[in-house]
């Protein structure tokens, strides 16, 4: 594995870490305003983008 993936590893989670944090400021109902949606959309992409990028590197 390559730093690369390392740093893709780090991203994943500190994207993972930035939804967690959504969900705590949307409690207890988790209702979502179009700002909170957006957010949420682009931090899933960096997890899903961080992710295969670390397969690509294993195959």
């Amino acid at each position: 594995m390559s730093e690369r993936s390392v740093q893709n590893t780090y991203n994943a989670i500190f994207a993972l870490i930035d939804i967690q944090e959504v969900w705590r400021r949307t409690r207890p109902f988790h209702s979502l305003s179009e700002r909170d949606r957006e957010e949420l959309i682009s931090l899933l992409e960096k997890v899903r983008t961080s992710l295969d990028t670390i397969e690509e590197e294993m195959l």
